[in-house]
């Protein structure tokens, strides 16, 4: 069982295209900056780390970047919580199973894929590739940093 050493922690996540411009626009304003409290964390994809940041203010209604198949749902809510998953440039084998909170730990930034989440309380015991596209739907890519 891995443990979740970034739970608790104050972050900054600088939201940004992962195809660096292709085939997708900006959103109006650019990409944002939030901030917010990482507050669970659960077992995910190849046995890595994921985890659920709570945002202090919400992304906005109708918030889609790249024009993905968002649930109709968050086109009339905003969105509070944010699941984050490892996206470093190295081959998963070599990403240690809580690569989020050792970056965060060690002061460095941490490379990850956004996703929209959900209370806590909801998340599975454990993420599988079943879950990803339906219940956490992908938004973008972000630089996450200690606040």
């Amino acid at each position: 069982m891995n443990v979740a050493t970034g739970i608790g922690k104050r972050v900054r996540l600088k939201l940004l295209d992962p195809d660096a411009g292709y085939g997708s626009k900006p959103p109006v304003g650019g990409w944002p900056i939030v901030e917010g409290e990482l507050i669970a964390s659960v077992s995910a994809l190849h046995g890595k780390l994921w985890y659920l940041m709570k945002l202090d203010k919400p992304l906005p209604p109708g918030f889609n970047p790249l024009e993905s198949d968002l649930p109709s749902m968050y086109q009339k809510i905003p969105i509070w919580y944010l699941l984050l998953s490892p996206e470093p440039a190295i081959p998963t084998v070599d990403v240690p199973p809580d690569y989020i909170g050792d970056q965060l730990n060690s002061g460095q930034t941490a490379k990850v894929g956004v996703s929209v989440g959900g209370m806590s309380k909801r998340l599975p015991k454990t993420i599988t590739m079943d879950d990803v596209p339906l219940r956490f739907p992908g938004l973008c890519s972000g630089d996450l940093e200690i606040n």
